[in-house]
């Protein structure tokens, strides 16, 4: 997205990155992953209960952190957002 903003029509300073639950842990990552890699700046990250304590057996919640992330990874993948099929 970052990268094609222009043609998406955003301010790139202004991306932002929330989740709720397990989707708290995947913006907290996401948010993570783009500081070490530099790859783009987050104007807010919202976590609202985000999951954090991995140390427990969660596998529910892995399970659904992986099934958030395939369809985060379907719904905004470069040819939906630009309308192509």
């Amino acid at each position: 997205m970052y990268d094609n903003s222009a043609t998406l029509g955003f301010d790139p300073s202004r991306i932002t990155v929330a989740g709720e639950s397990v989707g708290g842990n995947l913006a907290a990552i996401v948010a993570q992953q783009a500081i070490k890699r530099g790859t783009f700046s987050l104007a807010y990250q919202i976590l609202l209960c985000p999951l954090t304590d991995w140390a427990g057996d969660y596998e529910k919640h892995r399970r659904q952190s992986l099934n958030k992330l395939e369809i985060f990874s379907y719904l905004f993948r470069p040819s939906i957002l630009l309308g192509k099929s």
